[in-house]
């Protein structure tokens, strides 16, 4: 059988974790024999890729194979209406609204016509899709359900650098996400501040990647005193992507802890797992597919299994149990040489570059 030749697009600019990662396989994919970047049959690409790119590379009757990231279904609310600067589309949506109220026929329309157009015309484009979860693929497949796809986790390059100061605290890092509310670092501060006053746990918590110029939507004045002012809040400023020096940092603690609501592929869980660091977080989104055995997901209490949800324009997440996920972080500590060893073979069998990159060309043949 022909194996089909691969080229891929790569656009250097694109800063994301996510970009990062993909630049990150390029690199590896370079390497394959299949790899010729003027005579390629089929043509890797990100969602992020223009869609210029995507439509003469259809035209040349090459075959689109595209790594669906970063796309979220907005459950519609009425602070849509007031965030869109448009004025014909704030019109044209609040319309809609008028007639459809808070059903899912507006989130349809506002996500197909406003906020996910532009990716939802890529992944029509392509001829294989590559999602990197099983809950990005449920989410992802509502319009194009027979769409040929597959699943790849993101991955890295595993190297652990321990490098804790001391055992009398237990240190705790997570990603300072200012762009998000749906990572819900507000709400993972109340947790560290509800564990020390409360339970009087000595935790200290990390956060990567912090900037006083912006921040979360739902990150409230005395969220951000909190984090200015408290001697148990470390703020590591804003860096540009995952590094030695990044993971020089993640080594310094004992557990990465997220709160992250309905990541598809959450490349902040995938670099820390990288710096051999369990994970301690609410099972959501597609975190379980990355995390596997190599840490603890607690249930949220009422979880949302719908199709549309909100992310980043309203802030009404599932609660969770603060003592459940107590015991998660303690029950992790307690058994910290099985869990960091879970980590390492995860990497070894599912999440390590190589493997990843085999599994991309793998994907030529699907």
């Amino acid at each position: 059988m022909n194996q089909r030749r691969f080229s891929f697009f790569a656009d250097p600019t694109k800063t994301t974790s996510g970009n990062g990662f993909w630049q990150d396989l390029c690199a590896k994919l370079k390497n394959s024999a299949l790899y010729d970047p003027v005579h390629y049959d089929s043509l890797f690409c990100n969602i992020s890729v223009p869609l210029r790119v995507l439509l003469l590379n259809k035209l040349k009757g090459k075959q689109i194979l595209l790594r669906v990231d970063g796309v979220y279904h907005e459950k519609f609310c009425v602070d849509c209406l007031n965030r869109l600067h448009n004025p014909v589309i704030r019109l044209f949506m609040k319309g809609v609204y008028l007639i459809f109220r808070n059903s899912n026929v507006t989130s349809e329309v506002f996500n197909l016509f406003v906020k996910n157009y532009s990716p939802l015309i890529k992944i029509f484009l392509a001829d294989l899709l590559i999602f990197q979860s099983e809950f990005s693929r449920r989410m992802n497949q509502h319009y194009f359900p027979k769409k040929p796809n597959t699943v790849i986790p993101n991955g890295q390059k595993y190297s652990r650098i321990s490098s804790v100061k001391d055992d009398s605290a237990i240190y705790l890092v997570t990603t300072y996400d200012y762009f998000r509310p749906s990572k819900r670092v507000a709400e993972l501060l109340d947790f560290v501040c509800w564990a020390r006053e409360q339970k009087s746990q000595n935790f200290q918590l990390t956060l990567l990647g912090y900037r006083t110029d912006f921040a979360p939507k739902n990150l409230t004045d005395q969220h951000k005193k909190t984090i200015e002012t408290a001697d148990f809040v470390h703020r590591v400023p804003a860096f540009s992507g995952f590094n030695d020096q990044v993971r020089s940092k993640l080594g310094e603690h004992h557990l990465y802890l997220t709160l992250t609501y309905r990541d598809n592929c959450p490349n902040a869980v995938v670099e820390a797992l990288a710096s051999g660091l369990p994970v301690v977080g609410t099972r959501s989104g597609g975190l379980h597919d990355i995390v596997g055995d190599a840490g603890i997901l607690i249930d949220l209490l009422d979880p949302d299994d719908s199709h549309f949800s909100s992310f980043d324009y309203s802030f009404d997440y599932p609660a969770f149990d603060k003592g459940e996920l107590l015991d998660a972080v303690l029950t992790v500590i307690s058994n910290y040489q099985t869990y960091q060893n879970r980590v390492q073979k995860r990497f070894n069998d599912d999440l390590d570059m190589s493997v990843i990159g085999q599994k991309y060309i793998e994907a030529l043949n699907l």
